[in-house]
């Protein structure tokens, strides 16, 4: 009796670390994000199968970076920390002087002093960010930021890169016009969103 006691109970922690070890692949499975040098044809693919997650993220940023006037004179980049404690947050000023100057920092610890300063200026909180990280994992980027560059392009998303080179989403305020495509190529696909997104090839020092 005393035996098959031993038995069962040898069985069910088997059985309970087989479990663990599956709710971690699991985990680490739903949470995988781009991290290799992909060619353009798998980046325009996750684009076309994730379109309307790429649109969601680009809405929800737009709607949170406007709760500061601060974006109108920095640029705002947020990108996914080394592990879920941490996260990327900084403010770039467009114009550098004695006044303006870089805010934020590279794997901010969340709730240390220095994040939630950051998250005061920009009238953001920790739901914010999250909500911002869920999205970017769930179309296998790492990072989002504003920019103003030439042509009305707002906003930039890359995918996670092991290199230095790599290519990068550009989103633009309205359908790229043919004067553009001239000079940083066409549209990622035909689609309403897809004519205000470019997948531009650049370079990440």
């Amino acid at each position: 009796m005393a035996n098959k006691k031993i038995i069962i109970l040898a069985l069910l922690m088997i059985l309970l670390i087989i479990l663990i070890i599956f709710c971690f692949w699991t985990s680490v499975f739903n949470s995988k994000i781009l991290c290799e040098n992909y060619s353009r044809e798998e980046l325009v693919d996750n684009f076309n199968k994730r379109e309307k997650d790429f649109q969601k993220l680009v809405d929800n940023f737009q709607s949170v970076i406007s709760l500061s006037s601060i974006y109108e004179k920095y640029q705002i980049t947020l990108e996914l920390g080394q592990d879920t404690t941490f996260v990327t947050l900084v403010l770039y000023p467009f114009v550098i002087d004695s006044v303006s100057k870089i805010i934020g920092s590279k794997d901010l610890k969340k709730n240390s002093l220095e994040y939630n300063n950051l998250l005061k200026t920009l009238n953001w909180n920790n739901e914010i960010i999250n909500s911002l990280e869920k999205q970017l994992k769930v179309i296998g980027c790492s990072t989002i930021r504003t920019v103003n560059y030439y042509g009305g392009c707002k906003y930039e998303i890359y995918p996670c890169s092991k290199g230095v080179s790599s290519y990068s989403y550009q989103i633009y305020d309205k359908q790229i016009s043919d004067s553009l495509m001239l000079i940083k190529g066409r549209s990622i696909s035909s689609s309403s969103f897809g004519k205000q997104v470019i997948l531009y090839k650049t370079s990440i020092l």
